[in-house]
């Protein structure tokens, strides 16, 4: 099986407001992204970078998930924060992403591993999905036990093992932690080197793969293999925004293809507490 090119992701706060970033990159612009939604349960935050103890259920767990939209920009709540600052979110949705982009002129590349493609397959606009994280896949979702009772007190049914073929009604992690050394995405994991270097992963694909996955929690600091990197939060701060930058989402990823080539990347930008 050919994996997905894009496995997303999403976040929050004391005030859970989700901004987008219009920041020049390679891939769609922001503004020509109209779709990177997900139906989302609950947000967890810790000062725990292994996001297993610590655990403050930000935005709890609900039912019967909310569709959200990241590039919306959408405001999600409110809720309490660790003490000790953020050095880890666990976002739990169910596994039902799904991916738009307007239709446009657009002639610039975009970089899955070694390839590059042409942005000017996505000129008709369009849409992807649902992609699912847990899909004939053999690296199941890592669990807090924390989170595994309160999906039970609700009635949620989690992804466990995804060997098999998924539907998309079971609910995921997604860890974005501090003790993560790589990001999912390709330029940024250039960058880090090392572990994170796609071409290690030729196996994968051709042109090579992510090393970490964003369902699996960090086992250790600096850890390349799961969760991806996000900057700590620092203790003190009841107001922020976090921010998701859409541009590394969508592009040309395939000879005569446009869709999903990585996360979003996300970031905590303070706020003044009027704010």
């Amino acid at each position: 099986m050919t994996p997905s090119r894009l496995l997303p992701a999403v976040a929050a706060g004391m005030y859970l407001l989700m901004a987008t970033s219009h920041k020049v990159n390679a891939n769609l612009p922001a503004n020509a992204i109209n779709e990177v939604s997900m139906p989302l349960y609950g947000i967890y935050t810790t000062s725990d970078p292994l996001c297993q103890t610590g655990l403050v259920a930000t935005l709890p767990i609900k039912s019967q998930p909310t569709l959200t939209n990241l590039a919306e920009s959408p405001t999600l709540g409110t809720g309490p924060l660790p003490e000790h600052g953020i050095a880890c979110v666990v976002i739990v949705a169910q596994d039902r992403f799904m991916l738009g982009w307007s239709a446009g002129t657009y002639t610039g590349t975009s970089h899955f591993g070694t390839s590059t493609f042409d942005d000017a397959n996505c000129n008709a606009g369009g849409s992807e999905g649902p992609l699912m994280m847990c899909n004939d896949s053999p690296l199941a979702p890592t669990w807090p036990a924390q989170i595994l009772d309160d999906l039970a007190a609700a009635g949620i049914a989690p992804a466990m093992d995804c060997s098999g073929v998924g539907d998309g009604t079971l609910a995921v992690p997604l860890y974005l932690s501090t003790a993560a050394k790589c990001v999912g995405e390709v330029l940024a994991d250039t960058a880090i080197g090392g572990a994170c270097d796609w071409s290690l992963n030729t196996n994968v694909t051709p042109e090579g793969y992510r090393s970490n996955t964003l369902s699996q929690a960090p086992t250790q600091l600096d850890d390349p293999l799961h969760g991806a990197h996000i900057d700590a939060l620092p203790a003190g701060l009841t107001h922020f925004k976090f921010i998701a930058d859409p541009t590394p989402t969508l592009g040309g990823n395939g000879s005569n293809s446009c869709g999903g080539l990585n996360p979003p990347r996300f970031s905590f930008v303070p706020l003044d507490s009027d704010n």
